[in-house]
């Protein structure tokens, strides 16, 4: 009877690998959403000013400091290339559970020496991202090697979907026993266990034509260079144009996501971490979530420009809504727009994760990734210093919402930018698919 649905249908037409790759890493996608969900920035954030009672300042560095991982991942993109993939994703997968665990063991230090504390949570928290951005650029060759192109997207989004759902859960639940007393340390315990059985199950996963990509490489003499990744933006002009307007647009997305979020959510709205873990997190996970099935059918019948396009739109919108929101101190305002930012993430991430494979070569699916994680790093180290900065500036005048404002008129600008390029892009005839 199943036989008959269109997706069971459509899920038996695929090759045989690539059935049991996306069978694996949807398996493997319900404990890495809890993973995920504990490190990331809102869920961070809420822990970082509510309970720990960083100040602007240290909170600012805190938050920049978390996505320095990202930028460290770029060199290491390159001196992955030559080793075998699953080895070293597993490998990272289960450094990323020894650090969560540590989290919970760091020798209690009294008030007076509190920045210890501070520094101790940080640093953890900065190795454990430099392992999730290296896990993130690796498992793009997965990707490349055993889903084809054409049902590239839909395959990824159902992965992501489920990442989304059991992040939400997690954030939500974990949150709400925090709320209750829950030492934030035990969440990190409860989590870093997930990362072992994530091990486990990507260990079972064979990458397509590995034996040959390692042994091209061997024959070329490929020597490790720290900014490989780098290089592409200046070799491939297309893809370094690319990047130019999407390091724009992040920056925009990240100067408000990137700690400012916390902030008016707990200076305006004064949510608790029930409260903050759903609308910062939850809400916007689970509705890019949802979305994402419709954007994965887009991405599959058109261009990484069109999808950034959309992307933009959305977070521009969202930004519109929450802007009025503030100005207003409408608490259900915010709400729906973190649903539209929901809308604006759903698109964003797809092109993130699958992006740069419009522009290369099978070979170089890990620079190329590379480029993009460690492009990710240096907005995600510079956007909460200056988003905090300027918010903290404004905030002696009261005038926070005007900050929201000026990023969403960005963003409805790089929106036009990306689809100017897909015209110039189309009429060119260096296009890879």
């Amino acid at each position: 009877m199943l036989d008959s649905w269109p997706l069971v249908k459509w899920f038996n037409r695929l090759p045989r690998l690539t059935r049991l790759t996306m069978q694996q890493e949807i398996v493997a996608s319900i404990p890495l959403g809890v993973i995920f969900g504990v490190i990331g920035g809102s869920f961070c954030g809420l822990i970082a000013r509510k309970t720990l009672g960083m100040n602007d300042r240290m909170f600012a560095i805190f938050t920049s400091c978390c996505m320095a991982g990202m930028l460290i991942a770029l060199p290491l993109g390159a001196f992955f290339s030559s080793f075998r993939k699953i080895k070293v994703i597993t490998t990272l997968l289960r450094t990323i559970s020894v650090l969560y665990i540590c989290i919970a063991f760091i020798p209690f230090v009294s008030a007076t020496n509190i920045f210890g504390w501070h520094i101790s949570f940080l640093l953890l928290l900065l190795f454990s991202w430099v392992c999730i951005a290296s896990f993130t650029t690796l498992r793009a060759s997965i990707w490349r090697a055993n889903y084809p192109v054409q049902h590239r997207g839909q395959i990824t989004v159902y992965v992501y979907f489920f990442i989304t759902v059991f992040s939400s859960l997690s954030v939500w639940l974990f949150g709400k026993a925090m709320d209750g007393g829950m030492y934030f340390g035990d969440v990190y315990v409860i989590s870093g266990l997930m990362g072992f059985i994530v091990a486990h199950i990507y260990s079972k996963i064979r990458i397509r034509g590995e034996n040959k990509m390692i042994s091209r490489n061997a024959d070329q003499n490929v020597k490790v260079q720290v900014f490989a990744g780098f290089s592409m933006l200046f070799k491939d002009k297309a893809f370094g144009k690319f990047m130019s307007w999407q390091m724009l647009n992040g920056m925009a997305t990240m100067v408000v996501e990137g700690g400012v979020m916390v902030l008016i959510f707990t200076e305006f709205f004064d949510v608790n971490m029930k409260e903050g873990a759903v609308v910062l997190g939850a809400i916007p996970l689970v509705i890019s979530g949802l979305s994402a099935f419709f954007w994965a059918r887009l991405f599959d019948r058109t261009d990484i420009f069109f999808m950034r396009f959309i992307g933009s739109c959305g977070w521009a919108i969202g930004r519109t809504m929450l802007f009025i929101a503030v100005f207003q101190g409408s608490y259900a305002l915010a709400v729906f727009s973190r649903c539209l930012t929901g809308l604006g993430m759903g698109a964003g991430q797809l092109a993130w994760r699958l992006g740069h494979m419009h522009f290369a070569a099978p070979d170089k699916d890990s620079l190329y990734m590379g480029a993009h994680v460690g492009l990710t790093g240096i907005r995600g180290v510079l956007s909460p210093l200056i988003g905090v900065g300027i918010y903290s500036y404004l905030r002696k005048y009261n005038g926070e919402a005007y900050m929201i404002a000026g990023t969403a008129v960005l963003q409805f600008i790089v929106a036009l930018a990306f689809l100017k390029m897909r015209k110039d892009y189309k009429l060119s005839k260096n296009k890879v698919l």
